[in-house]
C-alpha cells in the first residue's frame, strides 16, 4: 500500500471524527430537556438591567411644548 493510500485513509478517519463528535455531543445534550434547561440557566451570562422609566409619548411632548410654541415668535 502506498503512502498516499494511507494518507487518504487517515484523512477519512479524521473527517469522520470531525463530524461525529459534535453530532454525538448534540444528541447527548439535546435528548434530555432538563439538561438543556440546566445548561442555559448555568451559562446565563447576559444580565439585563431593570427597566427604567418610559420616554414620553408624542402626545405628551406636544402638550408640554404647546405653551412654548404659543409664546415663541419663531413657530
Amino acid at each position: 500500500m502506498s503512502s498516499a493510500a494511507k494518507w487518504g485513509k487517515l484523512e477519512v478517519f479524521k473527517f469522520a471524527i470531525y463530524l461525529s463528535i459534535p453530532a454525538v455531543m448534540t444528541f447527548g445534550v439535546a435528548r434530555v430537556p432538563e439538561r438543556i434547561d440546566y445548561l442555559t440557566q448555568k451559562m446565563n451570562y447576559v444580565e439585563y438591567p431593570p427597566e427604567g422609566e418610559k420616554p414620553p409619548t408624542n402626545e405628551e411632548l406636544h402638550k408640554a411644548l404647546a405653551p412654548e410654541k404659543k409664546s415663541s415668535k419663531w413657530f
